[in-house]
């Protein structure tokens, strides 16, 4: 089934150019809630399951989690008893709307009362790393299927793409804001940012590590005038530890 998916505005106040609006636009992508999911899970679909957030600790970094990835406290990843592994969820405050999209790789928490442990990176993202625990809501977000012609434009390494799937190419001063194992992790935090009026170039770019393709997300088409260092330390209070920042002719 097609699906047209509405902008939501947040209610929190916006106070840098890197917390969106949230919505997405995907035009060309088809929008499938898919069958597969355990029935425990279907709630989680279209609602909000409200529980307290936690976060790893340093010891797990480098182990290997329950997909087989090696784990990074640096990555929006997260562990859920439940979800499939390798969804893509929201994760919102509860009390001001700050939010971020996690994709789960692993199995937890084990602790009775909390319902998602995030990463260093979606702790510092969500603003809870002194505190340790965050009241949130976790969306189930719907599943991405690439029409055949976006997906081979998107697995392309020759070329950027928008979040529509037309090529590009970089402009002025740029802000990349991370690495994704995953399209689908890559598409909704392109499309968020594309659906704020003040980051609509967005690129996405595929490239080789190893045997595997990731897929980074660079903000482009920055005001000469801008202070990139400043936008890269805001980037990474909102969860993308590995923002970097790019000038070109």
């Amino acid at each position: 089934m097609n699906y047209r998916i509405n902008r939501k505005k947040s209610n929190a106040k916006i106070h840098n150019t890197v917390h969106r609006k949230i919505g997405f636009l995907f035009l060309s992508i088809i929008i499938n809630i898919p069958g597969l999911f355990a029935q425990n899970d279907s709630i989680y679909l279209n609602k909000s399951v409200t529980g307290k957030a936690s976060f790893y600790g340093a010891k797990f970094e480098g182990r290997k989690t329950a997909n087989g990835e090696i784990f990074s406290n640096k990555n929006l990843t997260a562990a859920h008893r439940t979800l499939p592994l390798n969804s893509i969820v929201r994760v919102t405050v509860k009390e001001n709307s700050r939010y971020i999209f996690v994709r789960i790789n692993d199995r937890g928490p084990f602790v009775k009362g909390r319902i998602i442990d995030l990463t260093d990176a979606g702790a510092k993202g969500l603003d809870f790393v002194h505190a340790g625990t965050e009241l949130v809501n976790v969306r189930l977000l719907e599943e991405i299927q690439l029409t055949p012609e976006l997906k081979q434009r998107f697995l392309s390494t020759e070329y950027l793409h928008d979040c529509l799937g037309n090529t590009t190419t970089l402009k002025q001063k740029a802000l990349s804001i991370g690495t994704f194992l995953s399209i689908e992790h890559a598409l909704y935090n392109a499309c968020d940012l594309y659906n704020d009026n003040r980051l609509n170039s967005i690129a996405i770019k595929a490239i080789k590590v190893g045997k595997h393709l990731r897929y980074l997300v660079i903000i482009h088409d920055i005001p000469l005038t801008a202070d990139l260092e400043l936008l890269v330390r805001i980037a990474q209070s909102r969860g993308f530890t590995n923002a970097k920042a790019y000038v070109y002719n």
